[in-house]
């Protein structure tokens, strides 16, 4: 990189760590990682992607940076961008999580439930009318079969009428993040978080 665009990164990162509130290694470390994992193609669009989130209010408990830094990979499996991933945690907390890190952390019990083809879970998908195997597979897979399998899942639960019937599945599902994540759980909607 030329002096002048190192300049400019360097310049993006003090913004970012400002807006987020953390150092500009807290700020660097999250960016690094998000384009490691690939969820996105640069510095300048990860630093964008956390302000815009931040603004949207994802970053209300101060948290957001940590929890890309710590969740890149765990929304890369389940084959999401990171434009999705923010969109997701937006629309977690505009129902009410209670941080950033509850609704990864609630993705990521989820992936493991499924691909380790825990009895509840089977039980819980075999409900939902998908095959646990199948689920497992995409989950395995990752890529764009595991984002079809996790939009699946968060549209059958959505569609689940009787609200117990609804919770008890997402604690198959999800164990004790179910009760984390509560109701917000049912706002996450793939179709539109990017």
């Amino acid at each position: 990189a030329s002096d002048a665009e190192l300049q400019e990164v360097s310049r993006q990162a003090l913004n970012l760590a400002q807006t987020l509130g953390v150092d500009v290694n807290e700020a660097t470390r999250s960016v690094a990682n998000m384009m490691r994992t690939g969820l996105v193609g640069s510095a300048t669009e990860a630093m964008d992607l956390l302000i815009s989130g931040a603004q949207l209010g994802a970053d209300e408990y101060g948290d957001l940076a940590d929890t890309m830094q710590e969740y890149s990979t765990q929304f890369r499996d389940l084959g999401l961008t990171g434009a999705e991933a923010m969109g997701l945690i937006v629309q977690g907390m505009e129902a009410g999580a209670q941080s950033s890190d509850k609704v990864a952390d609630a993705l990521k019990e989820l992936n493991i439930r499924v691909t380790g083809l825990e009895g509840p879970a089977v039980e819980a998908l075999d409900e939902l009318g998908l095959n646990a195997e199948k689920m497992a597979s995409a989950f395995a897979v990752g890529g764009p079969k595991a984002r079809e399998a996790l939009d699946q899942i968060l549209d059958g639960l959505e569609k689940v009428e009787d609200p117990a019937l609804r919770d008890q599945l997402a604690m198959d599902l999800l164990g004790t993040q179910a009760e984390d994540m509560a109701d917000a759980l049912y706002n996450l909607d793939l179709d539109t978080a990017a």
